[in-house]
């Protein structure tokens, strides 16, 4: 009956526009089957449609389709050839349109992005763009926080290969659960577009703090056994990364670094047989970043990516940690791709000196060519360099005799002997610069006391952590180690005590200063790889030995001031210290709350006077001595007083990250401390302590 009726109003013709739209398809089915019944019997009614067609001015590939309905054309016809093309022009046309759009931050619209609602996620602003698409912040609002949403994206930026990639990048991450990985909360889609919500990580990339400068041989060690733990979970998945690299190490504002961008991942357990998808990208099956990547994945055997692949990378991490820069980077992508897969990489030492020789072997295990000589998984790696953390051998990587070519090993015996012949005759001794403080680690790691500084002389090992262009160290007249420093000079005598229980004993003579210069020792250093500057956090024990800024002032003006008991006594100072390098700013040098040890008359003449400086550290207590007179504190009163003063100054002086609260550790970097002055040391000693002596 409906039909009958429909009819009925389209026997006195259809006008024009419903013409229109039932030849473009507009209408609904019953509406379109009235106006064909109409036709078939309304000669006026089809030459009118036909003149509105002509007039229409179609597109090309509209015509054709109409034309495969009136007259469906074989596959192989020319005609058919062309409506195939002019589609898929189309096609690409509208990808890159949308592509163009979200790239310069406008939606389909050509309205902003910003506050627009993908899914249940609401845009903030845009983060970056990677190879594959653009990552947004955003916020959820439902659990008020904020996720990267990373979107697939169109035009050269979304071939099917991409979008499988993407998909596969979801679920690859979707199974992995790691605190050192980034999460994946949802694979979604809007308006046609694939999503990624992640896990959004504000502390910038690995490749940004590499910018800056190389890590210190331990710090590196100590990250690339984080990040070789969390492949190590990831292959225990099923997943192969194969782009491993610092533009992919995420650092999160702790400085917890979290791996991220699996979209090249492999799925081992996977059925999808990759190699059938075509790679519409200027390097076929070349994937991943040059840099970074293994030989086989330089050479395209896409087959032999395996465990191996991703231990290749770490250990391009790892020198280009140790040395500023990768192994391999040449001038073009296809020189780099050609020297990965012949050249040996040029072994880190040679780039930097300080780099210690087990380090570098391991190192260099892991950039092996032939995947078998690498490390077989990556916690074998991890193992490895936490070994050499210890001051352990190193298991995993050969030793320098079997590094060496047959040939030469062949001829090893005339090699040494010559070398001896003429070593002897120049009086010449080879040394590594590394080896006395590895040699110390080694000696406090068994329970012996080191000393670093002897009565007479300079350091074993000594680093200058900060400002070395503006300071000197030198042999004084009475042959004692003396540092100057216009501003702060902060020299490292021992990375790693080996322990979280040990006494620090010197003795520190104040010999110039600027009014508010300070002299004395630090300890328990690290480093905190945050963007855009390179942190030191340690705790110093520090005196000035010269007049005090009170005192002098009431030297020029007598009778002025009135005098109280401490006016002309200095006082020694425990001081949590945070140092942000930051390039331009005027601050990020920020002193937290301090503890106050004796006070004390400073010296009047020009002569500095030998003081004897004790820092004693354990557990459940710290002392601090200065010429015989103690005071102390716990690391948990320590903690408190940082933790006051960050949340209640959380940005002071305008270079920390927001929400950081640096946290005290017993264990890192000592050395010594001199700022606006110059200072000389002698007698500097570390000695481990026995459970049986904790509670001094």
């Amino acid at each position: 009956m409906m039909l009958y009726a429909s009819a009925q109003l389209v026997q006195e013709c259809p006008d024009e526009e419903l013409l229109l739209q039932f030849d473009r398809g507009q209408l609904s089915d019953l509406e379109s089957s009235s106006i064909s019944l109409h036709l078939s019997s309304c000669d006026r009614c089809v030459e009118t449609l036909g003149e509105l067609q002509s007039e229409g001015d179609d597109d090309p590939i509209i015509a054709c389709l109409k034309q495969c309905l009136r007259d469906p054309l074989p596959p192989v016809s020319p005609k058919y050839a062309e409506m195939e093309a002019r589609a898929k022009a189309l096609e690409y046309e509208e990808k890159t349109r949308r592509a163009t759009a979200w790239d310069l931050g406008t939606g389909d619209e050509g309205n902003s992005v910003l506050g627009l609602q993908i899914g249940p996620y609401e845009v903030l602003g845009k983060v970056g763009r990677g190879g594959m698409g653009l990552v947004y912040q955003a916020l959820q609002r439902s659990l008020q926080r904020k996720v990267a949403i990373k979107m697939i994206l169109a035009g050269h930026h979304a071939s099917a290969a991409t979008v499988a990639r993407f998909l596969r990048e979801g679920k690859a991450v979707a199974r992995l659960r790691h605190q050192n990985v980034v999460q994946v909360h949802e694979l979604g889609e809007h308006d046609g577009l694939p999503y990624l919500a992640m896990e959004y990580v504000e502390g910038g990339s690995l490749e940004e703090k590499l910018g800056l400068d190389a890590f210190e041989p331990r710090d590196a060690a100590a990250l690339v056994v984080i990040l070789a733990k969390a492949v190590e979970y990831a292959h225990n998945q099923g997943v192969v990364h194969r782009d491993l690299k610092p533009a992919n190490v995420l650092l999160a504002h702790d400085g917890t670094p979290k791996i991220t961008d699996f979209g090249l991942a492999k799925l081992l357990d996977t059925e999808l047989n990759e190699d059938s998808i075509p790679f519409l990208t200027e390097t076929d099956t070349i994937l991943g970043t040059a840099n970074y990547m293994a030989p086989e994945q330089a050479e395209g055997r896409s087959a032999d990516i395996s465990r191996a692949t991703d231990v290749y990378a770490l250990g391009a991490i790892l020198y280009a940690l140790l040395t500023g820069s990768p192994p391999f980077q040449e001038k073009s992508k296809v020189q780099t791709l050609q020297k990965v897969r012949t050249a040996p990489p040029i072994p880190p030492s040679r780039l930097r000196p300080e780099v210690p020789y087990w380090l570098e072997a391991i190192c260099l295990t892991c950039l092996e060519k032939p995947p078998h000589r690498r490390f077989p998984t990556a916690q074998a790696l991890a193992d490895d360099l936490e070994r050499w953390l210890r001051n352990e051998r190193p298991q995993g990587t050969p030793s320098a005799i079997t590094r060496l070519g047959r040939s030469t090993r062949k001829n090893l015996g005339k090699v040494v002997c010559g070398a001896a012949f003429l070593l002897a005759m120049t009086g010449f001794t080879l040394k590594n610069p590394n080896r006395a403080i590895e040699q110390a680690e080694r000696e406090l790691a068994r329970g012996h006391a080191v000393t670093l500084i002897g009565k007479t002389g300079g350091p074993k090992w000594s680093q200058w952590r900060s400002n070395k262009a503006q300071g000197q160290q030198v042999l004084g007249d009475d042959q004692t180690w003396t540092i100057s420093s216009w501003d702060r000079a902060i020299v490292e005598l021992l990375p790693d005590p080996q322990s979280e229980s040990y006494r620090i004993n010197a003795q520190v003579r104040h010999d110039k200063s600027d009014i508010p210069g300070e002299v004395g020792l630090y300890f328990a250093r690290k480093m905190l790889p945050f963007q855009p500057s390179s942190y030191e956090f340690f705790t110093q024990l520090t005196f000035n030995d010269k007049r005090s800024v009170m005192g002098e002032v009431i030297k020029r003006n007598p009778g002025v001031f009135r005098e109280s008991p401490t006016s002309k006594d200095n006082v020694v100072r425990l001081v949590p210290h945070l140092i942000a390098n930051v390039p331009g700013a005027l601050s990020g040098d920020r002193r937290l709350p301090d503890f106050v040890g004796p006070y004390f008359k400073p010296n009047e003449n020009g002569d500095g006077v030998w003081k004897d400086l004790e820092i004693v550290v354990t557990p459940t207590k710290i002392t601090a001595g200065w010429n015989g007179q103690t005071f102390s504190m716990t690391p948990a009163e320590v903690q408190k007083k940082i933790d006051l003063e960050m949340t209640d100054h959380p940005n002071l002086d305008g270079s920390t990250p927001r929400g950081f609260i640096p946290k005290f550790e017993l264990r890192g970097g000592l050395g010594l401390y001199v700022w606006k002055g110059s200072a000389s040391f002698r007698s500097v000693t570390v000695t481990p302590l026995k459970t049986n002596l904790l509670a001094r």
